[in-house]
């Protein structure tokens, strides 16, 4: 069944939210339907409420909030090519029957950011095969290898395959790695450079301490359950 709305992540062009009908609770628990293992993040951040032609974004109490383009909100209905952001992570808003002619800038900024992540491994994804190539790009986005196979209609052992040399192509080992490759720099940078997703207004949230390590855990536990 179609998905009416997506939420697309501009700092990591990678991660979609394909959001079907119904209520899906974001935040960093692993039993929340989508799981965003960032430290800034609460265990049960915010609920989406997809009922067509709407999409309604509820805070559940959050640590640092959920900001509608730049308003910190409660609850808020958002539309195609509005800015959802949980915390320190932000997304723009995708619907389905929108249409490519309304592509919003922040989806602009969004291919900038997706160009900028994979500039410097450039070479290595210009030798992946056609096929690779598309294993890779929804890979990243954190599916398991099943839904991977499903997404593409290839067989489950294809799809394994094709990871295994995407992972000889860049030398690692697992997915985590592979996330970490891409997303380290980025994550270290931090601050409010341009297209940065870390703005001022949050410099004095309080951290979780134990943060970097349990992200890097959170993409484990994601991969060790496929």
């Amino acid at each position: 069944m179609p998905e009416p709305f997506a939420l697309l992540c501009l700092s990591a062009p990678f991660l979609r939210l394909g959001l079907p009908l119904g209520r899906h609770v974001v935040g960093r628990d692993p039993d929340c339907d989508f799981v965003l293992a960032h430290p800034m993040v609460s265990r049960r951040h915010a609920e989406l409420l997809v009922t067509p032609p709407a999409l309604t974004v509820t805070d559940l109490g959050s640590a640092n909030g959920t900001w509608i383009d730049g308003s910190q909100i409660g609850t808020a209905t958002v539309k195609h090519g509005q800015n959802v952001r949980f915390s320190r992570l932000a997304f723009v808003v995708h619907q389905a029957d929108a249409g490519g002619s309304n592509d919003p800038p922040s989806t602009k900024r969004r291919d900038e950011a997706e160009c900028a992540l994979l500039r410097p491994h450039r070479q290595v994804v210009e030798r992946l095969s056609g096929a690779q190539r598309r294993v890779f790009d929804v890979l990243l986005g954190g599916e398991p290898e099943k839904a991977i196979a499903s997404h593409l209609h290839l067989s489950p052992h294809t799809v394994h395959a094709h990871i295994r040399a995407i992972f000889k192509a860049f030398s690692v080992h697992s997915r985590t790695e592979l996330l970490v490759l891409f997303l380290g720099d980025r994550e270290e940078t931090g601050g409010t450079e341009r297209g940065s997703v870390f703005p001022p207004e949050l410099d004095g949230d309080e951290e979780d301490p134990e943060g970097e390590d349990r992200m890097v855990r959170g993409l484990r536990e994601h991969e060790n359950s496929e």
